[in-house]
């Protein structure tokens, strides 16, 4: 197992085209894990003080090409929603504001999954940036890789992947 920070802001390795190289493509956009703000609290011992990180909208980092973030979308459509998180031991502001950040950006990632089959690809790894094109406005763009298979069977080599993207 590698564990690693969501590198989400690198520029894209490889364009994926539907109809070229881009056998199937299932995009999916959902605000059901969009929120505004995060907020991870905690307890010093030491203080005897409550710890508060949070994480808000603009923090996302990178919006991949995007206009418009998954929190800005539904802060738009729905209000302010605010994801607080307790269930962890957090005694320093800077462990707290750390996870805030990390489980924004994780959340924001939420907002276009998808799935697709392409022709064999070597290049294409998890934890990298694609360009995904020719499969409307709302979803081409720069999509993160989550997952990758390798497939050769009946003479034909796939690989299916899935991916997520923060922005409309």
């Amino acid at each position: 197992l590698v564990f690693r920070p969501t590198a989400n802001q690198d520029s894209e390795i490889l364009t994926l085209t539907f109809s070229d190289d881009l056998v199937q493509f299932y995009p999916c956009m959902s605000s059901a894990s969009q929120v505004n703000e995060v907020k991870v609290q905690g307890w010093n011992p030491k203080e005897k003080q409550a710890i508060i990180g949070r994480a808000a909208t603009g923090d996302e980092g990178s919006k991949m090409g995007g206009e418009v973030s998954g929190a800005a979308l539904s802060q738009n459509a729905f209000g302010t929603a605010v994801k607080t998180l307790s269930d962890r031991p957090i005694i320093t502001l800077a462990e707290a504001e750390q996870f805030a950040q990390a489980r924004f950006q994780q959340l924001n990632l939420e907002l276009i999954t998808g799935e697709g089959i392409c022709r064999g690809r070597t290049d294409l790894r998890a934890g990298k940036v694609v360009q995904i094109d020719g499969v409307g406005r709302r979803f081409s763009g720069q999509y993160y890789v989550t997952s990758v298979l390798h497939r050769y069977r009946d003479s034909q080599y796939q690989t299916k992947f899935t991916v997520r993207r923060n922005a409309q």
